[in-house]
């Protein structure tokens, strides 16, 4: 059980611009950070639980290794910003994250293990005016062969589930021009260089990651008592709904030129991200030495 508190509060103490002079009515600061004196603060509490058991067991020839638990979180953010920009780049609000899940991991002799696995996840995200929540399973399985000792090629397949943050949830309003002219005007009554536009049907992301590898283990490879280890592999994960910024709205503001008035969180129906890792350590007792 675990418990979290971030309380920042901070102070305008400078300002090196005489342009915003006329926002602070003689003082100095400008609107995107406030005038000199002013307070702005963010309170972040987080409280949450994490319980797992692993049970072992032999069927036939199989060892086996069955690991379950949930886990769930509560993140409370609120923010205060007496005349800065701060309240809408980052608005407060409340997520609840929790999930369970189950894994069997069986290994044969030295040279098979097999990981099983099913994880059930759900968040509940809510402010003053959304209101949005999502669920899901997502299964994994991981196959590893071990025809030498020490040598241990793997191929695996996960599916991963990522909810949307507060931010990219509840965004709303101006983005301020730091003492510049305003280009439009938002739906809240806010002006600014465009318009922040919150997205309650904002999706969570869904991963789907495939990955080949090798692990390496060796001991007593140059002296006694020392060790290898290394892990290589290439990944591909087609990920659903990937969340992106996105600006729209490609509008005439004379005599600047064009600008998009919005900037929303929104969906991408399909992405990629693809790549390769490498990580090794060898460790001689007395010094190690590792390279990723």
């Amino acid at each position: 059980v675990y418990g979290n508190r971030t309380d920042q509060d901070q102070v305008k103490t400078y300002h090196n611009s005489t342009a915003g002079a006329v926002y602070c009515n003689g003082g100095t600061g400008n609107n995107i950070s406030g005038c000199v004196g002013d307070r702005r603060g963010y309170v972040l509490d987080t409280i949450g639980t994490d319980v797992n058991n692993t049970t072992r067991f032999n069927v036939g020839e199989f060892r086996n290794a069955l690991t379950y638990g949930f886990d769930v979180f509560n993140d409370k953010v609120s923010t205060f910003d007496s005349r800065g920009n701060s309240n809408i780049t980052t608005p407060g609000g409340e997520r609840t994250v929790s999930g369970g899940f189950g894994q069997l991991k069986s290994n044969l002799s030295t040279w098979l293990e097999v990981v099983s696995a099913i994880r059930y996840d759900r968040y509940d995200l809510d402010s003053n005016a959304v209101s949005t929540g999502g669920d899901r399973f997502s299964p994994k399985i991981t196959v590893g062969v071990t025809p030498v000792a020490g040598f241990t090629p793997y191929v695996s397949y996960a599916e991963g589930y990522r909810a949307p943050s507060i931010t990219e949830t509840l965004i709303s309003g101006a983005h301020a021009t730091g003492g510049g002219p305003a280009f439009f005007a938002c739906p809240d009554g806010t002006t600014g260089l465009f318009c922040f536009l919150p997205n309650p049907n904002l999706r969570p992301e869904v991963g789907k990651n495939k990955e080949a590898g090798v692990n390496l283990k060796y001991d007593n490879v140059f002296i006694a008592a020392d060790s290898f280890r290394g892990k290589f592999n290439v990944f591909r994960n087609d990920v659903t709904d990937y969340i992106d910024a996105v600006a729209f709205g490609l509008t005439p503001v004379p005599p600047f030129g064009s600008f998009n008035k919005w900037y929303q969180y929104q969906n991408i129906a399909q992405a990629r991200i693809e790549g390769l890792e490498g990580e090794t350590m060898y460790d001689a007792g007395l010094w190690y030495l590792g390279v990723s």
